[in-house]
This record gives C-alpha cells, structure tokens and sequence, in this order.
C-alpha cells in the first residue's frame, strides 16, 4: 500500500485564510494557545467564521464522524521546529471500519526548501498549492520538520468517507474548483 499519495487538487483563492491563520499562529506563540504541550506549532479547529475557504475546501471532501462533519485542522509549523515520529491511531472514529476513515493533507502554499513532511518510505516535496494528500495512516509512522525561514502551512482533514467522497476518489486527480 502507498504510505501517501496526491489524489486531486483544490483550484482557487484561499490566500486570506492562510494570511490570518499565519497571524494567529504567530500570536499564539505569545499566548501559549491552540498548541500542544512542549510544541511550537500551531493547530487552530476550522470553522466557517474565521476560515471560509478552507471550510469550503473540508465540506467538499465530504467526510463526517457518524454525527457531525469531519475535523478539519490548520496546522502551521514554524521554521526551525521538528514534529517527531509518530503514528496516528484513529480506530475511535469507527472501530467497526477502520477503512472508512480517511486522513487527508491539503498543501496550501507551494512547496519551499526546507520543509519536510516524512511518511513511512516517502519523502514529500514539490507539492503544489491546493493538492489533496490522502494519507495511509494505519500504521505508517510519520514526522515533520521545517529547516526553512518560512512557515508551512496546510490543513489536516479526518473523518469517515461518504458516497461522495468515495465518489471524488474514484476519479483519479480530481480537481475542485471552489469559485463554481
């Protein structure tokens, strides 16, 4: 199995929304809030209010948890700051079909030097704005870093597939234009 891999891309403007999820992740770090313990990353819920594009980028992924919509995260991770190996353990969002639920990663900036994003045997660079990485997190360790002088920013998107998300990955590189 592919430990990740690029299944479609977003097309349009979202520029306001990685602005101010910059800003706040910035003030954050003056503040100590919407960080892990011991991290200097900032993990800030989407919801439509604060981030409109990037709620429109989640709803048409077309994930739920069985009773609401699917958690979309924006991570932004500061320059000279590793996340270390991990493994993800998401079985509680359905344990009766862990195959149903799908983790993907959103590039919202293009990809710079220096920024480094490990999964299993695969290394990701040259990414591109607005392309849609589904991740295979069943037991696929893997870490982040950032060795460059500029954040990285993306959005983590987890939940459990619908028909139409079934649907949009069934086309392969499937592109979503969120100005139609």
């Amino acid at each position: 199995m592919i430990d990740i891999e690029c299944v479609g891309k977003f097309e349009g403007d979202w520029s306001k929304d990685v602005t101010k999820a910059k800003k706040r992740c910035y003030g954050d770090l003056l503040t100590n809030k919407n960080q892990h313990e011991g991290q200097t990353n900032s993990e800030q819920d989407v919801d439509a209010e604060t981030y409109p594009m990037f709620q429109k980028i989640t709803d048409a992924l077309a994930l739920t948890d069985g009773v609401k919509n699917s958690t979309s995260i924006v991570h932004v991770q500061r320059p000279m700051t590793v996340f270390e190996t991990h493994q993800d353990y998401l079985h509680r969002w359905n344990p009766e079909n862990p195959d149903s639920i799908f983790r993907f990663f959103i590039m919202l900036e293009d990809w710079q030097i220096g920024h480094f994003l490990h999964f299993g045997n695969t290394a990701l660079t040259g990414y591109k704005a607005g392309e849609i990485y589904k991740f295979n997190w069943p037991g696929v360790i893997h870490c982040t870093a950032n060795a460059s002088k500029t954040p990285r920013i993306n959005l983590l998107i987890t939940g459990i597939a619908t028909d139409r998300t079934y649907e949009l990955l069934a086309q392969k590189k499937f592109i979503v234009d969120l100005d139609s």
